[in-house]
């Protein structure tokens, strides 16, 4: 009992502070701001994944499963933030260069 009451307790804290986080917008910068959130949601993700493993709900094959998926989603958010960087730049540039020509004129 004292386990599920403390699973529960960690998942909702953990999505509130995500909520929180990405409401407030603390970070100016679009690449920081994306890359808190996704390591926040790659927090959640690991302890999630701890806690379904420490209250025996997944062994053997499920928790190998489970671990390549968390890897999975790691790898994807990771080539996520690099694009949100790249494109952002290329915006940024795009912006500057036209503000840029209207002042030349």
């Amino acid at each position: 009992e004292t386990l599920a009451i403390t699973t529960v307790y960690v998942v909702f804290v953990s999505i509130i502070t995500l909520v929180v986080e990405r409401e407030a917008k603390p970070y100016c910068n679009l690449f920081l701001s994306s890359f808190t959130y996704c390591g926040s949601w790659l927090i959640v993700m690991f302890v999630l994944y701890l806690l379904l493993l420490d209250a025996r709900m997944t062994s053997g094959t499920e928790a190998i499963v489970l671990s390549g998926m968390l890897c999975f989603a790691n790898i994807i958010l990771i080539v996520v933030i690099f694009w949100v960087d790249v494109t952002s730049k290329g915006k940024l540039k795009r912006s500057v260069s036209i503000h840029m020509n209207k002042v030349k004129e």
